[in-house]
């Protein structure tokens, strides 16, 4: 059983071993940490390449499952150059629903598309996983250059059969290893990964009229890997009794019943597998508040790190038993709510970023 209250002497041990190494020079890398390819949803990436060296090519690398729905199945790799150069900036449709007659590149890119140009770039498709789908992934961009802040990402996740999409920023660490960054606790620059006793506080609709889904993606050093294993789950401790909740309903009371769930590369659970029959019971109807949080997995690839989103979508066409329109789509990156490197003193452990 979990208790997230922290010695003097393991916090002082935890913040050696974590301890943020400062750099003269950075690699450059971007970390997509979740792609999806499925009959009705393609990821739409957007890649800007800012490389003052004029390298001319970038690196792109799939870590992606062959069952989409087994989480302990580690990850296949693919990986590709192509051309690129300074200022340049591509889209591309990685399960090729659009722009499939460009290899997945959208918008009429010229570079990209038609060798035959002054700037040609192609040299091959960018659409790599829409012979995959259905398929979870993660995907690295690489400059190969240590030259920090050249590269700059985002992506979209679109629901094409009902017309929903949200997005996120690529995350771009502070790394220092060309073709094989580091997205660990100790490279993150705005809180973009979880650590153990790095809780992050999250609100939970009502589970009888929202789906709330946590895609989580563990992360570390030699990002290049498909194998890295992390346990994800819903905590909090009581701090009237010590008990340890999963989550707090609506009228403050303390619901027992968290469920720990073992992600390998990269996964998906629902709010629902995360806590027990008798605590979905409770919060079925009503939701509430808990926090995030993360722990050490098992086997050659264990990490105590992930990158986590949240995403809630309606059941129904209702919300709060009021009728809306259409599909309600939104998503929510889990940011840090402590960090090592910070104050402590939060009611988890560990204080920081914002003492919640």
């Amino acid at each position: 059983m979990r208790k997230v209250l922290l010695s003097c002497s393991l916090v002082v041990a935890l913040l050696l071993s974590l301890a943020v190494m400062v750099h003269d020079a950075d690699a450059d890398a971007l970390l997509f940490p979740y792609v999806v390819v499925s009959d009705n949803v393609t990821t739409m990436i957007s890649v800007v390449n800012h490389d003052t060296n004029g390298t001319g090519q970038l690196h792109y690398a799939y870590f992606y499952k062959l069952d989409p729905n087994d989480r302990a199945q580690e990850c296949e790799e693919g990986d590709f150059w192509r051309e690129s150069s300074e200022e340049d900036v591509v889209a591309f449709d990685v399960g090729g629903i659009y722009g499939s007659a460009t290899g997945g590149v959208l918008f009429g890119d010229p570079g990209a598309i038609d060798p035959t140009t002054a700037n040609a770039g192609y040299t091959g498709p960018f659409d790599v996983l829409g012979a995959l789908a259905p398929t979870r992934a993660f995907l690295l961009v690489d400059n190969g250059q240590v030259n920090d802040a050249e590269l700059y990402g985002e992506a979209m996740l679109f629901d094409y059969a009902l017309g929903a999409a949200w997005g996120y920023r690529a995350y771009n660490s502070l790394d220092t290893s060309a073709l094989n960054p580091a997205f660990g606790n100790a490279q993150e620059v705005q809180g973009e990964v979880l650590n153990w006793f790095e809780a992050a506080p999250l609100h939970l609709l009502p589970l009888s009229e929202f789906q709330t889904l946590f895609f989580v993606t563990p992360v570390g050093t030699n990002q290049d890997a498909g194998n890295k294993n992390v346990v994800f789950y819903l905590f909090d401790v009581d701090p009237a009794s010590g008990q340890n909740l999963v989550a707090w309903d609506r009228d403050e009371n303390p619901i027992s019943g968290y469920v720990e769930v073992s992600i390998t590369c990269v996964g998906a659970v629902s709010a629902d597998e995360l806590m027990t029959t008798m605590a979905y019971n409770h919060l079925v109807d009503t939701g509430g508040w808990t926090y995030a949080n993360t722990w050490l997995g098992s086997g050659a690839g264990a990490v105590a790190d992930a990158v986590v989103f949240k995403l809630e979508y309606n059941l129904g066409s209702t919300l709060n038993g009021e009728p809306i329109v259409d599909t309600l789509n939104t998503a929510v990156w889990l940011r840090d709510n402590a960090n090592w490197t910070g104050a402590f003193g939060s009611r988890v452990g560990a204080g920081g970023i914002d003492g919640f």
